[in-house]
């Protein structure tokens, strides 16, 4: 996620909106 310079809110409110659209960070499965 990109934003122009002093644009912090919106690239937090992006970002926001992915995690709760995708569920948030979930550990990866165990791989052998």
């Amino acid at each position: 996620i990109v934003g122009n310079v002093g644009r912090d809110n919106l690239t937090i409110a992006v970002a926001q909106e992915v995690e709760r659209a995708f569920g948030g960070w979930q550990q990866p499965p165990h791989s052998q």
